[in-house]
Formats: structure tokens, sequence, C-alpha cells
């Protein structure tokens, strides 16, 4: 699993990246093993600091994973208690994307999907693009059904509510908490992670039990 973060919106003269006014964006994206083809999870943020890394990691990013990202400060304190949570640096000679391939791989067919789609899109309608897009390369599988069987089958496992569907697949993800007290954040963080890779050990043995 590879973590990170991109920006969208109109260019801005004179600044790029972090501390840029478009719309940052928090990216987890899984490498392809045995069960498939590998899925990404973007969700629009309010902002990237550790709060928000939190929150997404917490949500998106399994406790038992193992994790790479770039050594950016907010993430690193996002990901501190996670027992296989390593910060990247650039090969010697290596380009930046090395690292993070899969992440940055993402990320830039994405930025081409929405500037060459829909030439750009205002922040309200950015987390529902975003969604088709993770949707689509979740499902991609050149061997399998195809992207319009996947589709139907989905289609067709209920109705949800219009109401439920906006409120939780096209929402943009929320402002994280402020942290306010590091050492408190800190014991918060590895009770929570205690408590995830237990759950998560207990589902992987009772799976391995019952096959």
């Amino acid at each position: 699993m590879e973590v990170d973060e991109m920006y969208l919106g109109a260019p801005v003269p004179g600044k790029a990246g972090r501390g840029c006014e478009k719309v940052p964006l928090l990216v987890a994206v899984e490498a392809a093993g045995p069960g498939g083809p590998g899925r990404c999870s973007v969700r629009v943020a309010s902002d990237v600091t550790a709060g928000s890394y939190r929150e997404f990691c917490r949500l998106h990013v399994g406790a038992l994973a193992r994790v790479r990202f770039d050594g950016f400060l907010p993430i690193g304190c996002a990901l501190a208690s996670w027992p296989r949570a390593e910060a990247g640096r650039t090969p010697s000679g290596g380009s930046p994307g090395t690292w993070l391939r899969l992440a940055h791989k993402v990320i830039s067919n994405l930025r081409a999907y929405v500037q060459g789609t829909y030439h750009g899109l205002p922040a309200a309608r950015l987390q529902g693009a975003v969604d088709e897009f993770c949707w689509r390369y979740s499902h991609r599988s050149p061997g399998g059904p195809g992207i319009a069987s996947e589709l139907l089958g989905e289609a067709a496992r209920g109705h949800v509510p219009r109401e439920e569907l906006l409120s939780s697949t096209f929402a943009a993800q929320g402002p994280g908490r402020r942290i306010r007290n590091r050492g408190r954040e800190r014991l918060e963080n590895e009770e929570w992670v205690r408590r995830a890779v237990a759950e998560a050990t207990k589902e992987r043995m009772a799976n391995y039990a019952s096959g």
C-alpha cells in the first residue's frame, strides 16, 4: 500500500504542490495480488494535516498492510504506530516516483482524467468524478468479465437511497481533528492500531480455519 497526496485546480502563479491554493486530495493505492488487480482510494480533503491523514488512513488503510510514504511529516505522524509503515527516500540516481511508483501512476492518470474529460471541475463536484475514477481503477480486470458486467452486478445488488449515496460515496472527507497534544495523540493512535491489528489478525485466523 502506498499513501501520498495530490492537488487539483487552476494554476496559481508562483506556487506548486504543498502550500498552493489548489484542492488537496489524499491517495492510497494497493499493489496487485492474487485476490485482484489492486485498488485505490482518493478523497478530497480540507487540508494535509496529520489529523486529516489519520482519519483517511483509518478508513482506507489496513492496520496490517505494509505502507509506504514519502517522509512528509503529517503522514509520518498519522502512521507513527502502524507496525509495517516505512518512510521512503528517492534512491541515488532514481526518479522521485521510484519509491511511490503506484501512487504516482494513479495521481498522473487521475489528473489526466479530470483535466482531459472534464477540463477542470469545481470543488463541489470533484469527489464524484474521483469516485468514478477509483471505481474504474479498482474494477479493471483484463482477464475478467469486464467493467460493464462488474457495473451491472453492482447495480443489481440492491437499491441505495439517494441521501445515503450522497452522504457516503460522493462526500468529501471532513476536516481532520487538529492535534493539540502530541503525546496524547500518539497514545490514542497506538491504542487504535493495537485494536485494529488484533481484529484483523482474528479475522485472518478465522478465515484460515474455515478455508
